[in-house]
């Protein structure tokens, strides 16, 4: 049985959850799923959720460090990179406990490489198979936000005419927030119609979401 033990992490919605606690069940020698349990000591009474979720099956995964945002998890469950995530600041032993698999992919290696290199200024476009999940609309959007040139922004009204629905904005708003692949998926290039920064989802382990967006904007017009 493994545990492991956040204490103060942000949720999506940048608020802290004082205790997460994951804990992966075994039987028979094999990890069956992980339950989470979820403790809100902010409120007058204690609350408890219980989620289950499945393990992934993956081909690979790395991990790559940038001192600005903490570690990246770069992910391949079949024919491509699927995801990408923000993990912070965290003992990354312990996370490899909650996969199947401890070993970099050929191409999980390629896409740490090319990330690595965009962070250093020298690359503006990726090169790497993407296995994109999600709904047709949501598939739109990313597709529009894969046109916005490295170093601009548009807004997200601006992305909603780009997909031929000028009057969904919310609805775009939503879909950028599940993309699973940012970055090289670069949501962060959607910003608010008056010029002002606009929301991004991500940043676990201590990092706000705002502020690796505003990182990556910056890193962006540094090397444009």
């Amino acid at each position: 049985m493994f545990f492991e033990l956040h204490k103060g992490s942000p949720n999506i919605y940048g608020r802290r959850s004082n205790l997460i606690l994951i804990i992966q069940i075994s039987f028979q020698g094999k990890v069956n799923k992980n339950l989470i349990i979820l403790k809100n000591l902010n409120s007058p009474h204690y609350s408890f959720s219980y989620k289950e979720r499945g393990m992934k099956n993956i081909k690979g995964i790395s991990f790559l460090y940038n001192k600005e945002i903490g570690y990246l998890e770069i992910i391949e469950e079949k024919d491509g990179i699927s995801e990408i995530s923000f993990l912070g600041n965290i003992d990354i032993e312990t996370r490899k406990n909650l996969y199947n698999i401890f070993n970099e992919s050929p191409l999980t290696k390629k896409c740490s490489q090319q990330l690595e290199e965009y962070f250093n200024g020298k690359r503006k476009e990726f090169n790497i198979e993407l296995d994109i999940r999600g709904t047709e609309f949501q598939k739109q959007c990313w597709d529009a936000l894969a046109r916005v040139p490295y170093g601009e922004t548009i807004s997200y009204s601006d992305e909603a005419k780009m997909i031929g629905n000028d009057k969904a904005v919310r609805a775009v708003g939503s879909a950028n927030g599940k993309n699973c692949i940012p970055i090289i998926i670069p949501c962060h290039r959607i910003v608010y119609k008056g010029g002002e920064i606009g929301g991004y989802s991500g940043g676990e382990g201590g990092n706000k979401g705002i502020e690796i967006k505003k990182y990556l904007l910056e890193l962006e017009k540094k090397f444009k």
